[in-house]
Formats: structure tokens, sequence, C-alpha cells
């Protein structure tokens, strides 16, 4: 598997055509006014399987705090309890362990502090 990182327009697009199961903290709307509110920005994360087809999605918050670059999906104090990955429903327990390693992989390279928010549905 491999992460790469997405335009917001396109995480937008993919979430709409590919995942029906999101909720108030993936929607477009919400995301926004976090954004604005909280002046930070949406990196997404897109994560394909061996043959290039997408499995995984997950937006995550970028913000800069002094020297240090902060990054999750949220990030605390944002008012957003949860958000994490969006998968592919067809996704066995070992390959979403996997879609993420393979997104933290990813950050792990550019930022100081990462945090990872998941509801029950996302095993």
């Amino acid at each position: 598997m491999k992460s790469q990182f997405i335009s917001y327009s396109e995480y937008l697009d993919i979430k709409k055509t590919s995942f029906e199961n999101y909720d108030l903290y993936h929607d477009q709307n919400w995301l926004n006014l976090i954004q604005s509110a909280f002046d930070v920005h949406i990196k997404p994360v897109l994560t394909e399987d061996n043959k290039n087809e997408i499995i995984s999605v997950t937006p995550f918050f970028y913000m800069k705090k002094g020297p240090f670059t902060l990054i999750g999906s949220p990030i605390r104090g944002l008012y957003t309890e949860y958000m994490g990955p969006l998968y592919k429903k067809s996704l066995t327990s070992e390959e979403k362990s996997i879609a993420i390693r393979s997104q933290h992989k990813l950050l792990v390279g550019c930022a100081d502090y990462i945090e990872w928010g998941f509801q029950n549905r996302s095993n």
C-alpha cells in the first residue's frame, strides 16, 4: 500500500464518489468551518493498494505552533471529536491497520506531532 497527500478538492471528489460512510466530521461544511475558525489547513491523505485502487482517504488538519508542526485527524481543541480514515467497505481489519500504518509513515516525515481520533465505526 502507498499513501500520498492530495489536494482538498481531490479529497472532496473522492469522498463523494468512493465513500458513503462519512459523517459530520468528514463533511465539507464542517471542515471549511474548522479551517476558517481556527486558521488550520486541511491536508488529505489518499491510500491505494498494490493495484492502485483507492482504499482509504483521511482528512488531516495541519497547523504550526511556534517551531512545531502539528498534524491530526483531528487535532485536540478544534471541537472535532473524531475523524480518522474513511475506508472502502470491503477492507478487512488487517488491511485497515496496514492503511493506517502507511498514512502514519507518510506523516512522520513532515510533522513533530501526529494525532488520530477514531470513532467505533473505524474499527
